[in-house]
Order: structure tokens, then sequence, then C-alpha cells
């Protein structure tokens, strides 16, 4: 979350020096794909706790795989992930913990 935070600062300072009066779209998240099962595990890797998961056949309009293609933003914006998955889950868990403190006590 951190990097998109920040993508999207460095973007709009970018559009506001250029004093571009288009519209343009950029995509900002991870340019690595990770399976949905490795995600998992690193999750509760992190709460130490084990994830009850039901297998079901992808349903019609499901993606097999996702990432974003962000060139066209590395090369107006310079935008780069910094925060690698592992570290990003933590600190997004913490966050979470923190802003619900019912679950803070797991």
């Amino acid at each position: 979350i951190d990097d998109a935070v920040l993508g999207i600062k460095n973007l709009i300072k970018k559009i506001i020096n250029k004093n571009n009066k288009f519209h343009q779209v950029y995509n900002i998240g991870n340019s690595k794909p990770i399976k949905l099962l490795s995600l998992i595990k690193k999750i509760e890797k992190i709460l130490a706790l084990k994830a009850k998961m039901k297998f079901k056949p992808m349903q019609k309009g499901e993606v097999y795989k996702t990432f974003a293609n962000i060139k066209k933003s590395e090369k107006f914006f310079k935008y780069k992930n910094k925060t690698r998955i592992d570290d990003g889950l933590k600190l997004f868990i913490n966050w979470y913990r923190n802003f619900n403190k019912k679950f803070s006590k797991r």
C-alpha cells in the first residue's frame, strides 16, 4: 500500500509540474504475479493461523493470472515497487489489527 500511495503522490506531482491537460491511465501495483496459495501461506505464517479452504472450480469471468504492467508508470514518473510482498503483508496486517482492535488480541 505504501508503494501505491507514494506512486500516486509522485504521479500527481509530475502532472502538476508538467501542467498536463489530458487524461491517462497508469498501472500502479506489483508487476510480479504470485500464486494465490503462496499468498495464503504467507498470510497464514504471519498470523500463525491455518486457513480453512474449500477448493472449487474456477467460475466464469475469473482470471487465471493478474499483475500490473507498470512500464508506462516507470517511464512517465519513475514508479518502482520497493516493498517486498512479505514486508507489505506484515505492515498491512499490523495496520489492520491496530485499526480493528477486536482482532488485535489473536
